[in-house]
């Protein structure tokens, strides 16, 4: 993303969207970055009945992608756990065929 380059509701909904829907969490926090900026620039201008529902679809859109993170942290959460516990059991194995 170009840091000059404006951008719109609609720009941010889709992009925001793909950056889910690809997993690409790091193209999503700059997409976040963006969106904070594009909301604090409109912030005290009048907002136009289709520019909030422009704001509304991205809202919604966000949150799925917020979702789909937190869904993302779990899951990885859980491979952790579970790399974690393999490890315990394998040096548990190792020490115990070290004894014999």
């Amino acid at each position: 993303m170009q840091p000059n380059k404006p951008v719109s509701f609609n720009q941010l909904t889709i992009q925001i969207q793909q950056a889910a829907e690809d997993q690409n969490w790091s193209r999503l926090q700059q997409l976040d970055d963006a969106l904070r900026h594009l909301l604090l620039a409109v912030k005290s201008k009048p907002i136009t009945p289709p520019q909030q529902a422009q704001i509304n679809a991205l809202k919604a859109v966000h949150h799925q992608a917020y979702l789909a993170l937190q869904q993302a942290q779990q899951l990885l959460q859980q491979k952790i756990a579970t790399a974690d516990k393999e490890k315990e059991r394998l040096k548990a194995y190792q020490s115990a065929n070290s004894m014999e």
